[in-house]
């Protein structure tokens, strides 16, 4: 099973060596705290969901 996960505290980082040991591949991507709210809110004010916009990320 390969892994994506966002990490919203840089200690959140440090347990890559324990998910590598449950999965094939782990890819964990920093998460802009401030800016994924900013996304968030204004997704909610367009009618959609704040989830979408706030975890939404390119790379995925």
């Amino acid at each position: 099973m390969d892994l994506i996960c966002l990490a919203d505290d840089r200690r959140d980082l440090k347990h890559r060596k324990e998910l590598s040991a449950l999965c094939r591949k782990v890819a964990v991507l920093p998460l802009n705290t401030l800016k994924a709210k900013v996304n968030g809110v204004c997704s909610f004010l367009k009618g959609a969901t704040i989830s979408e916009r706030y975890f939404y990320r390119r790379r995925f």
